[in-house]
C-alpha cells in the first residue's frame, strides 16, 4: 500500500492539474458572462452556464486534448528538436491548435474562424492554468475543486423573481399578467403516450424585454416540437412517452402578460 502511494499521489496531482486548467477557464467564462453578457442577471447567468456544450468543451474535450498533447510532447521527443522550440512553446502551440481546430469541423467560414480564435485563446488560458497548478498546490485545490463546486451548486438554484403576478388557469389554457418577471414560469400538463399536444403561445410586453418559450419533460430535458406557425406561435408534439410535461415561459426583467392555449387529441 505504501509503495503504491507515491504513484497514486502523482496520478492525483496530474488529474487535478488538468482539472485546474479547466476550472480556471470555467471561472473566467463565469466572470465574463456575469459582468458583460448578463449584466449580473443571475437567472440568465445560470441558464447560459447550464449549456452542456460549455461543459463538454471545457471538461471533456479540453482535458482529453491536454492529455493527448502531453503524450505527443513526451513520446515524440524529436519533435521539439526538429521544430527548434522549447517544450513550453510547443505545448502552447498545440493547445492553440486544439482550441482553434475543434470549431472547424463545421466548415471553414468567418464564424468558425472567429470561434476558432476564441477557442485558441481559451485553450491558452487552460494551458496557463495547468502550468500554475504544477507550481502552486493551493491553486490546484482552488480551481480543480472549490470553484467548480461553487459554480455547480449555483447552477442548482432557481433565481426566478416575480412581482405583481396574477394568473388564471383552465383545463386548456393559462393566462398571467405581471409587473416583473426575471426567470421562468412552468405550467405542468399531464400527457399520455400517443397523444397529439398542440400549444399556442402569445406574449405582450410593455417594456420590450426579452422572453422565451419551450417545453421540458419530467426529466427536465428540452422536448423538440414541430413548429407549425409564427402568427400565432403554434407548436405540436406527438407524445412518445407518458409523463408530466412543463410548458416553460421565460422572461428577462419583463413586464406584461402572456397566454398559453393547448389542445390534447
Amino acid at each position: 500500500m505504501d509503495a503504491d502511494q507515491p504513484l497514486m499521489l502523482k496520478i492525483f496531482k496530474y488529474i487535478t492539474t488538468k482539472l485546474s486548467g479547466a476550472g480556471l477557464l470555467l471561472f473566467i467564462l463565469f466572470i465574463i458572462l456575469l459582468v458583460f453578457s448578463t449584466g449580473f442577471n443571475l437567472y440568465q447567468l445560470v441558464e447560459e452556464l447550464s449549456s452542456p456544450n460549455i461543459w463538454f468543451l471545457i471538461y471533456i474535450y479540453g482535458v482529453l486534448s491536454s492529455i493527448v498533447i502531453d503524450v505527443i510532447v513526451h513520446k515524440i521527443p524529436k519533435l521539439k528538436s526538429k521544430l527548434n522550440v522549447s517544450e513550453d512553446t510547443l505545448k502552447a502551440s498545440l493547445y492553440a491548435i486544439a482550441g482553434f481546430g475543434v470549431f472547424q469541423i463545421w466548415g471553414l467560414d468567418p464564424f468558425t474562424i472567429f470561434a476558432g480564435v476564441i477557442g485558441a485563446g481559451s485553450a491558452f488560458i487552460f494551458y496557463l492554468g495547468t502550468r500554475a497548478a504544477e507550481q502552486v498546490k493551493s491553486f490546484r485545490y482552488l480551481f480543480a475543486i472549490l470553484i467548480p463546486l461553487f459554480i455547480c451548486i449555483l447552477l442548482t438554484i432557481d433565481f426566478t423573481s416575480k412581482s405583481g403576478w396574477t394568473e388564471e388557469r383552465t383545463d386548456t389554457s393559462y393566462t398571467a399578467s405581471f409587473d416583473y418577471l426575471n426567470g421562468r414560469h412552468e405550467i405542468p400538463i399531464d400527457l399520455e403516450e400517443g397523444q397529439l399536444f398542440t400549444v399556442t403561445y402569445e406574449i405582450n410586453t410593455t417594456n420590450g424585454a426579452g422572453h422565451g418559450f419551450h417545453i421540458r419533460n419530467d426529466k427536465n430535458q428540452y422536448v423538440g416540437m414541430d413548429h407549425i406557425s409564427d402568427d400565432p406561435f403554434l407548436l405540436q408534439l406527438h407524445v412518445e412517452e407518458a409523463g408530466t410535461y412543463k410548458v416553460v415561459v421565460t422572461g428577462y426583467k419583463v413586464r406584461g402578460n402572456f397566454t398559453v392555449d393547448w389542445t390534447i387529441e
